[in-house]
């Protein structure tokens, strides 16, 4: 009985094994922003990344985010788009982010303006400085399935403004892939199998 508490006690310790492995993340193959003064009738390509709201002047800022799926294939882990972003104006009233997605061609441009179908809403941003973070795998899987080069998003504002990039001392958006399944399972597994026949020996 001794020795099957022992056999116990490692089956135990091998399933509560740390996965192995880390989350990769995609940096924009480009990403900036673009500015307007009348509705996007003209478009201003900007040097930083802003979402910005109309001001009374007419102006908003927008930020078009481009993303290299070539480094994907088959089935896409868990996928999230994380968005750092630096609230310039916190608190009441909070703030609403709105991300557009398209396919597109891996260059930010004043004609990607008016681009993309709204695919996300964050509504109740309240902090100075925060990440937003929605799932997009279904999204990535639907691009590699289609073999699109790029994955593309347009971020915008409907309420308050933010400031993104290493302008502001954050990182650009990115898209964050969930690791695999560890091989520590694995060798979990295999580590079991051995210690029931090592158990099946001795009794």
């Amino acid at each position: 009985m001794t020795r099957w508490l022992r056999v116990l006690s490692m089956l135990s310790g091998f399933a509560l094994l740390p996965a192995i492995g880390h989350a990769a993340a995609i940096a924009p193959a480009d990403t900036t922003g673009l500015r307007s003064f009348n509705g996007g009738v003209n478009v201003l390509l900007l040097g930083f990344t802003a979402v910005k709201d109309v001001l009374p002047s007419g102006q908003e800022d927008r930020t078009v985010a481009h993303f290299d799926l070539g480094v994907l294939s088959g089935t896409i882990p868990t996928t999230t788009l994380e968005i750092p972003v630096y609230g310039i104006d916190p608190g009441d009233p909070t703030g609403i982010f709105e991300v557009y997605a398209f396919a597109g061609d891996g260059i930010v441009s004043i004609d990607e303006w008016a681009e993309g179908r709204l695919f996300h809403t964050f509504d109740g941003l309240e902090s100075e400085v925060q990440t937003l973070s929605v799932d997009v795998t279904a999204l990535v899987q639907l691009a590699v399935d289609r073999s699109l080069p790029f994955l593309s998003f347009n971020f915008r504002s409907l309420e308050d403004r933010y400031n993104m990039g290493d302008g502001v001392g954050l990182p650009d958006a990115s898209l964050v892939i969930a690791p695999e399944p560890a091989t520590a399972s694995l060798l979990g597994g295999a580590m079991m199998a051995l210690a029931l026949l090592r158990a099946r020996r001795v009794f």
